[in-house]
């Protein structure tokens, strides 16, 4: 789901992207970023596309096989009992979430000879021979097939992930992400009830504006935490540490100062991950003592000002 650590790590590219380039603008940090995240909506989209479209290869399948003049029992067998799967009917005939897919243009229009391909696998992969050994599927059964399916092409399918990763800007941070929404569809499903319009979280927003404020707050004030910088690496010119290693640290400085809600040790928690990441081998350790360090000063200098349950010491 949608959260401040994703959140945090698509403003720190964004702004990696703005110290890269001294022309650009506010609006384009912005832009870049918000873009970003509409990509994250838009793959989850197109991987429930995906589901769909298996179901008319199933379709085309089993016509196909039934146009031989020889039928083998076992082949039709196989294409009836997956075109009985509950889920992929859902899927398939939910004009909602056609709809919705065909307005996001997350389709396979672009990539419809890859779909054959991807299909090949979905038939050959051990999520569908499991389900074609089960004797007479439950809905459960038909749900947990396409659960398993969906983990599997994310996983496991070169095929699939580098495709994404062709279509999706940063598609292995936004992975794990996009696949948490998939679950969720598919636990959510029931056999009686039809698909409804996804809707993004209630606090979709406002987990949007903590990355938008972070942006603002970082460029508007980066002057101020350049100072903190040089002042806490006085052994280091600000030219031999890694420009990933400064964006961190004036992220992390800007949670201390403008941040009330945030406590210090979740900041540095969350920026010395990031830089374990996202930075060189050395950045966590790094990145811990320098944001350390400006944190006792800001305290010092009675700029530290948290507010709420537990926050203030």
């Amino acid at each position: 789901m949608l959260n401040r650590r994703y959140v945090r790590i698509k403003a720190f590219q964004s702004l990696y992207l703005y110290s890269q380039h001294e022309n650009i603008d506010m609006k384009a940090v912005h832009s870049f970023y918000k873009n970003s995240i509409d990509k994250l909506w838009l793959s989850y989209l197109h991987t429930l596309s995906l589901v769909s479209k298996f179901y008319q290869q199933i379709e085309n399948s089993l016509d196909t096989e039934k146009s031989k003049y020889i039928l083998l029992d076992q082949e039709i067998f196989k294409f009836n009992k997956l075109l009985c799967n509950k889920v992929l009917i859902k899927l398939y005939n939910s004009e909602v979430l056609d709809k919705q897919i065909n307005n996001a243009t997350a389709g396979w229009d672009k990539d419809l000879d890859k779909i054959p391909h991807l299909y090949v696998e979905f038939l050959e992969s051990k999520p569908t021979s499991k389900y074609l050994s089960i004797e007479n599927p439950t809905f459960d059964d038909d749900k947990k097939f396409v659960t398993d399916i969906v983990k599997y092409f994310f996983n496991t399918s070169e095929l699939f992930n580098g495709l994404y990763e062709d279509a999706y800007f940063n598609w292995i941070d936004d992975k794990p992400v996009v696949l948490s929404y998939t679950l969720k569809f598919t636990d959510s499903l029931t056999e009686n009830t039809d698909i409804k319009e996804l809707s993004k979280e209630k606090d979709w927003n406002e987990v949007m504006g903590f990355g938008d404020n972070l942006i603002e707050k970082f460029v508007s004030n980066n002057e101020i935490l350049s100072g903190y910088i040089e002042k806490h690496c006085k052994n280091w010119e600000s030219d031999r540490i890694a420009l990933t290693d400064q964006i961190i640290l004036k992220l992390g400085t800007v949670e201390f100062l403008y941040f009330e809600s945030i406590p210090v040790k979740v900041s540095m928690n969350e920026y010395i991950e990031l830089a374990k990441v996202y930075s060189t081998p050395q950045s966590g350790k790094f990145v811990n003592g320098v944001l350390d360090s400006i944190s006792k000063d800001i305290k010092q200098e009675g700029k530290l000002i948290k507010k709420g349950r537990g926050l203030v010491e």
